[in-house]
């Protein structure tokens, strides 16, 4: 008992002396704090009171009426006077999506007028200032005055176009209706002709064994120029049946600047048509015709000396004369027959008969002579490029095969076209 009542006199002095210093140090602890705590809050406490100022929305007096009724009365009237005065009112008469695509009003002029302002127009006509088609084919113009155009169908736009039309015999024969069937034709060329915008420029070349052209420049597609085209197309290939010519041609009215084929003759010479085409810068063409042209070489030295024997050979065995007067003979007891039958007469395009002859161009031949030509008339003086629309009429393979090239080397498109009447049945 002694012995633990000396070990509690010893340990119990030590521990309460260090409680108190801990107790001491937390109530230290504690007033630092809590003075710590008190001093920052006040400080929040002053600073708002003196430095922070709250938002406070004020809604704002009513705004004094500064205008007088005097003056709203003269604006008025102002408005009044100026609805009353000669000046036109504008108003919006055109919308188009390009400048390009939209085309001039029809508006009735007296010839005069249309005179001059063709004189006015035909500094545009060659290279011009307009920037042409969106697709990048017109060659000149204001760029306002192309038009849109639907050719058997094929549809493209231009501000020169040239309608090329072939009038050869076969273009009559009988399976494409005889001659009503190519008076059809041309009434529905005529229409598309109406139809050109009044700026725009256009010509007629039809070509057969050779070229007429319906004016040796374009002209404008004023209502005068338009009903002169309808009447220059309808004598072609009109009574054909009855004379039979060898030729669809009647004024024989061109004669080409460019360099053509070496050729001596032949027969549906589209290429001497697009030649026309290319000396007056026309930007689109539209053809239609049933074949290919068909145009003899011109040969030279022992090439032309081989065909001149075989031609002499051949009269020698032949009775030329007598051949002919046999055909004839047979032609007129066939047509006597379709006579009673009411038909008109038949109508076949003859190229030669069995005598020799030079050999003939073939479609890439004339194909790249046409490109160095449209070459020579446009890239060499720094326009663009026609584009060369073909249809083929009632065509044989082999001849369509020649426009489908055609189309492709100049960026056009090829339509095939039936007969715009019912075929001639025997």
């Amino acid at each position: 008992m002694k012995r633990l009542k000396g070990i509690h006199e010893e340990w119990f002095p030590r521990f309460a002396g260090r409680f108190k210093r801990v107790l001491l140090t937390v109530i230290l602890v504690s007033a630092a704090v809590h003075v710590g705590g008190l001093f920052l809050f006040g400080s929040w406490v002053v600073f708002r009171h003196f430095f922070y100022n709250e938002a406070r929305f004020v809604v704002p007096p009513e705004l004094a009426k500064t205008i007088e009724p005097r003056n709203l009365k003269y604006k008025v009237q102002l408005q009044e006077q100026q609805r009353r005065s000669g000046r036109p009112k504008i108003a919006p008469r055109l919308s188009a999506r390009r400048v390009s695509e939209f085309s001039l009003p029809d508006v009735p002029v007296e010839m005069s007028t249309v005179e001059r302002v063709q004189s006015q127009m035909k500094a545009f006509g060659a290279a011009g200032v307009g920037a042409g088609l969106g697709g990048g084919s017109g060659q000149g113009g204001l760029g306002l005055a192309a038009s849109t155009v639907k050719f058997f169908g094929i549809t493209d736009r231009g501000e020169r176009i040239a309608f090329l039309i072939d009038i050869s015999l076969s273009m009559v024969e009988d399976d494409k209706g005889g001659e009503a069937g190519f008076k059809q034709l041309k009434t529905e060329i005529a229409d598309m002709i109406d139809g050109l915008n009044p700026g725009t420029f256009f010509n007629l070349i039809l070509f057969g064994n050779q070229v007429d052209l319906f004016e040796q420049q374009m002209v404008l597609a004023s209502d005068e120029n338009k009903k002169k085209a309808r009447e220059f197309l309808d004598p072609y290939l009109d009574g054909i049946a009855e004379s039979q010519e060898r030729s669809g041609n009647i004024l024989k009215n061109y004669e080409p600047s460019l360099e053509g084929l070496a050729a001596v003759g032949g027969a549906t010479r589209m290429d001497t048509g697009i030649t026309a085409g290319f000396e007056q810068n026309a930007d689109v063409f539209f053809i239609i015709s049933d074949g290919r042209p068909h145009v003899y070489k011109q040969l030279e030295g022992d090439e032309l000396r081989q065909l001149q024997d075989r031609q002499a050979k051949w009269d020698e065995e032949h009775d030329a004369e007598k051949e002919r007067a046999e055909r004839d003979r047979a032609w007129e007891a066939m047509n006597a027959a379709r006579r009673k039958k009411g038909l008109p007469p038949k109508v076949v395009e003859l190229r030669g008969g069995t005598r020799p002859t030079p050999p003939i161009w073939t479609d890439k031949e004339i194909v790249a002579h046409m490109e160095a030509v449209g070459s020579q008339a446009y890239k060499d003086k720094g326009r663009r490029m026609p584009r060369i629309n073909c249809v083929a009429f009632v065509c044989h393979p082999e001849e369509e095969a020649f426009m489908e090239l055609l189309t492709r080397e100049f960026r056009g498109k090829f339509k095939r076209a039936k007969a715009r009447v019912q075929a001639i049945d025997e």
